[in-house]
């Protein structure tokens, strides 16, 4: 089996010649072109470049395009995101825009257009078109409950969905018309999608919570 192959009989449930080997590589890949996570995330050809060298060494059965995955859409949202150009630290958000303002005054940004979306969106097709034919090539983007947590800050949105449950709905539901648009773009290249949700992970989201608030908008993201 090739990789395609393999990745889609795994995703069928059928028996594979070997278990996949599907590393997410993201920052990593900087290191193996003597770059730093910041080149790679504001670069286009040094994003590809690394990307490619990554396959190169590794061989792996899924490659996801992406760094600095958990910034992106906020940076595009109006999230102020910290660089670090003499170091190997991972940029950051440093201001939270939903921490004090409404959810109603922001607008959907553009996939192709707004931030560093069209960036990613261009990094895919162009590594697609370069192993598109040997492996599958993913986008990413990011769960609806994790922007949302980037967005308002984590200990303010728990605090939203225990104080404020309407307002928290408001923003889980355009986070995830957000992560959706998204995803279609990367979709309407011949793309597959990976989805970033690490705040959902115990012991940050309860069950109860999950169960509550986030499942419905995953089950959306999904279908």
């Amino acid at each position: 089996m090739n990789s395609i192959e393999r990745m889609r009989a795994t995703a069928a449930g059928e028996r594979t010649d070997r278990v996949p080997f599907v590393p997410t590589i993201y920052e990593h890949a900087a290191y193996l072109i003597g770059k730093l996570p910041t080149d790679i995330s504001l670069n286009l050809d040094l994003l590809v470049q690394a990307q490619l060298k990554a396959y190169e060494i590794y061989g792996h059965d899924l490659v996801v395009i992406g760094a600095d995955i958990y910034n992106v859409e906020a940076e595009a949202l109006g999230c102020r995101v910290r660089y670090y150009p003499d170091s190997a630290a991972i940029p950051g958000v440093e201001s939270h825009i939903l921490q004090e303002g409404d959810v109603s005054e922001l607008k959907k940004p553009s996939p192709w257009q707004d931030g560093r979306m069209p960036m990613m969106l261009e990094a895919v097709s162009r590594v697609k078109k370069e192993i598109g034919d040997l492996v599958p090539v993913n986008g990413t983007v990011v769960g609806p409950y994790t922007l949302a947590t980037i967005l308002a800050g984590y200990e303010n949105f728990v605090m939203k969905m225990l104080s404020e449950p309407e307002e928290a709905e408001r923003i889980l539901s355009f986070t995830t018309a957000v992560c959706c648009d998204y995803a279609i773009a990367f979709i309407k290249l011949g793309a597959g999608v990976s989805i970033n949700e690490s705040w959902i992970a115990q012991p940050v989201l309860s069950p109860a919570l999950y169960r509550k608030f986030v499942y419905k908008y995953h089950q959306q993201v999904v279908r």
